[in-house]
């Protein structure tokens, strides 16, 4: 049995499909709701209380044999759907965004230390791996940010993409503000520095935690999931690899990676901004 593992993400990183690869591993299996991958977020999840989230943790990756009945007693007391069934004897892992879930945005920022800390201390009692997700072509990211829904409002095309309400060739071009994208890309790249932060503090804590890049992922999938595979212990062969990746998944990339095919103003952009890259 190999280690167990949580995927610290945030939106544009590609975890959606990556969790949904991980998936199809006969060693893995990923914690999730029967049709939501993200657990522990405020739409799955409710305003589920410090106190019953880390004990749902504790239920996840601790070692009580007898757990999904009280996981699930604890979980929906919040949250509208249960846990589907896990195996313990496999890896077991989740997605979720690293935050306290609440609407509220002064309550969030009250609970955001004691949640950081006490996550972490859950995280190293429970020998948990931690993966940091990051996209280093801040560009992109910020790019597919601004273009959201495809309108330029918040949301997420490759769910419609998945859905087949759209196809790769309706996907809407959009002309970007420059002074808008501006601030954006800033945001891009204030959060790749707090993610080194947080990778150096859970590793000061002694917890394992290793980046995820979706550069890597996107490049050489085989190669992604071989080492995503050593760093939780589980023994894999090609073959392995081969066939999680041949079961597939329903999402698929929205964006070229020339901004030209979705950005109407696309060399005014690369003009003022270039090739924004943060290497890890």
């Amino acid at each position: 049995m190999g280690k167990n593992f949580i995927i610290l993400f945030e939106e544009k990183e590609g975890s959606t499909p990556i969790v949904r690869l991980m998936d199809n591993f006969h060693s893995i299996d990923i914690v999730h709701q029967r049709s939501h991958w993200e657990p522990f977020d405020l739409h799955c999840c409710g305003p589920i209380s410090m106190r019953n989230y880390l004990r749902c943790l504790e239920l996840i990756y601790g070692d009580e044999i007898s757990y999904m009945e009280e996981l699930n007693r604890i979980y929906t007391a919040t949250a509208r759907y249960p846990l589907r069934p896990f195996d313990k004897e496999k890896s077991v892992g989740l997605k979720m965004r690293f935050r306290p879930q609440r609407s509220n945005r002064w309550l969030h920022s009250l609970l955001g230390p004691a949640f950081t800390r006490y996550s972490i201390n859950r995280f190293r009692a429970n020998d948990v791996v931690v993966f940091i997700t990051v996209r280093q072509d801040i560009l992109r990211r910020a790019l597919s940010m601004y273009h959201g829904d495809g309108t330029g409002r918040p949301g997420h095309l490759q769910f419609k993409l998945a859905r087949g309400k759209i196809d790769q060739s309706q996907v809407p071009k959009i002309h970007v503000d420059l002074n808008a994208f501006r601030q954006l890309l800033s945001r891009c790249e204030r959060r790749i520095m707090l993610k080194r932060h947080l990778l150096a503090r859970l590793n000061r804590n002694g917890v394992t935690a290793w980046p995820m890049l979706y550069e890597s992922f996107c490049d050489d999938k085989k190669a992604f999931f071989a080492e995503v595979l050593s760093r939780l212990d589980l023994p894999s062969t090609e073959h392995d690899i081969a066939a999680a990746l041949e079961k597939g998944t329903r999402f698929q990339k929205v964006h070229s990676h020339d901004i030209r095919e979705f950005v109407v103003n696309a060399d005014e952009v690369l003009e003022e901004f270039g090739e924004r890259y943060v290497s890890w």
